[in-house]
């Protein structure tokens, strides 16, 4: 073999090499970033899954009416940094999730058709911003909304139905 074609050779190597670099690096980060919101997404629908789930048993526990009471065995999945209940007036309940995503805090309400609590409520007058209406907050502790395996229960009281950890 000619100096030239080692050199031609080296050459075409080298261009293989840099076309398959130029292609594998872009394909390999849109793959990571496909694959972080998949995950995100499957965090928010078990998020959704959870609330749906104990609010309808919270309602259907209402209904039932007192001493009516229920231990659901849910899982509680990452990113939620806080849940609380907020009771606007006494017709008007949420529950709201905070959760982390990549683009930073977000706040998730459902809302509730029946009075839900909790059994120690914190009470504040700028509710959501309005400096005429009063929340109560009823808080779940840390280690209720670790991520895993929990047992809630659901009780029907004179006054609402309580959701607590047990």
């Amino acid at each position: 073999m000619s100096l030239n074609t080692k050199t031609q050779l080296s050459f075409e190597y080298t261009l293989i090499f840099l076309v398959v670099t130029l292609i594998a690096v872009p394909s390999i980060l849109l793959f990571k970033n496909y694959v972080y919101e998949s995950n995100e997404n499957i965090v928010l629908q078990n998020i959704d899954k959870l609330a749906n789930e104990l609010l309808n048993t919270a309602t259907q526990i209402y209904y039932l009416g007192t001493p009516s009471r229920i231990v659901l065995s849910v899982e509680f999945p990452d990113k939620i940094e806080n849940i609380s209940i907020v009771e606007i007036s006494p017709q008007e309940y949420y529950m709201v999730f905070n959760v982390t995503t990549s683009k930073g805090e977000k706040e998730l309400l459902y809302s509730s058709k029946v009075p839900i609590k909790r059994s120690i409520s914190i009470t504040e007058n700028n509710c959501y911003g309005s400096t005429q209406t009063s929340c109560n907050f009823y808080y779940f502790n840390e280690s209720e909304i670790m991520p895993g395996p929990k047992s809630i229960r659901i009780e029907a009281r004179g006054d609402g139905v309580y959701i607590e950890g047990i």
